[in-house]
């Protein structure tokens, strides 16, 4: 199922639903947004997101898939503990990454992409909240700085899957990472 924040009515959502794809979620559109948290659905798609965090946006406490994506606005993963059942979290095209702490609350998170976008660079502040998590796949796409430490990957012990593509990473974390991870 796919509607704008505007046209969005968690009683239309219909029983059984699995997927839910949101659209164009700005300020005006958060109190029909009421019983989200209630709908019971696995994977959500929030897609031009207007606010800085998803403290306003209430997710659904069966979520194990979330895909954030074409957001400029969204800054901070704020609120995400809200799914507290969280397994995967894709996060695309984003404005640039300040804060993702909210990560560290999320204990059954095993996969995490951050990639970017068409010609667009995926910023991130840090990659300090990857070691207290307990990842399995890790996909960089398209991030930037260059700059990166790339120190907490190193910590992921439990890591199966690494992919890194089209990023601005520098060639000796590249180097360190395909020592660590072959």
């Amino acid at each position: 199922m796919q509607v704008t924040g505007a046209e969005f009515d968690a009683k239309d959502v219909p029983d059984g639903a699995l997927h839910l794809a949101v659209y164009q979620i700005r300020k005006a559109d958060l109190p029909r947004l009421e019983g989200l948290d209630r709908v019971k659905i696995r994977s959500l798609e929030l897609r031009w997101v207007s606010m800085p965090d998803l403290t306003v946006i209430p997710l659904p406490e069966t979520l194990e898939t979330l895909l954030v994506w074409q957001s400029p606005k969204l800054k901070r993963l704020d609120g995400l503990e809200q799914a507290q059942g969280l397994r995967q979290l894709t996060w695309q095209d984003n404005g640039p990454l300040e804060d993702a702490d909210a990560l560290a609350k999320l204990p059954d998170l095993k996969v995490l992409r951050l990639e970017g976008g068409m010609n667009k660079r995926q910023k991130l502040a840090s990659l300090d909240v990857l070691n207290r998590l307990a990842l399995e796949e890790l996909v960089l796409g398209g991030v930037a700085p260059h700059s990166l430490d790339v120190a907490p990957i190193l910590t992921l012990d439990g890591l199966k899957r690494i992919s890194i593509l089209g990023s601005d990473l520098d060639i000796a974390s590249m180097a360190v990472l395909a020592a660590r991870f072959p």
